[in-house]
């Protein structure tokens, strides 16, 4: 497994303002689009909308009493991978969808993950799933799409750091190519390790001032 890095300035308070800035603004933003053939998907005030690519009006898609973010269409466009809270924190789901005049997921919904996820990615022929965990771990989960999807066990490839997501303001921080063997991640470097400056009797240095 090969990996492509890029340095990056470690900024955790700034991941952490852009995450609050999503929640608080989920209701007025088109947020996490995901193109396929003729459909784009968006998250809108917390649930799944598709719109035509090439215009027109946009269909509601996911009515949960969760919160679903992170589309992604399968590569052959029959299922929608998305994240949902409804069980309390973000887990990873599949479900069948349907291109109508008014396109919907229909049919059961299947987990993917098991332990949390903040985002995911398909392998272009459909037979992986990734995605990030709470831990910053990227999970590798086996898939057969057919009437009932089948998923293997998930397999941890590496870790992000917070620290190197928080540099590039992603909640997403990583992608991967097209067979699953390579994926771009932010690495954190620097030329100085970290340190600690402790100053001692500093109010006489005050009074000691001019």
């Amino acid at each position: 497994m090969k990996f492509i890095r890029y340095g990056a300035i470690v900024c955790l308070l700034a991941f952490v303002a852009v995450a609050m800035a999503q929640d608080t603004q989920d209701g007025r933003l088109l947020r996490f689009p995901d193109i396929s053939k003729s459909k784009i998907a968006f998250v809108y005030g917390g649930d799944i909308w598709l719109v035509p690519s090439t215009g027109g009006t946009a269909h509601r898609v996911t009515t949960f009493p969760g919160r679903e973010l992170f589309p992604k269409f399968s590569p052959d466009g029959k299922w929608l991978a998305f994240t949902s809270d409804e069980s309390g924190r973000p887990e990873v789901y599949i479900q069948a969808f349907q291109t109508t005049e008014s396109p919907r997921v229909v049919g059961e919904r299947y987990p993917v993950s098991r332990a949390g996820a903040l985002a995911l990615r398909w392998r272009r022929d459909g037979r992986e799933l990734f995605y990030l965990g709470f831990d910053g771990r990227v999970q590798a989960v086996p898939v057969k799409l057919s009437l009932k999807p089948e998923f293997g066990p998930a397999t941890p490839l590496f870790t992000i750091s917070t620290e190197a997501r928080a540099a590039i303001h992603s909640l997403v921080g990583f992608d991967v190519s097209a067979d699953g063997q390579r994926f771009v991640i932010p690495v954190v470097t620097s030329a100085e390790g970290p340190s600690i400056v402790v100053v001692q009797d500093w109010e006489a240095a005050l009074h000691r001032r001019p």
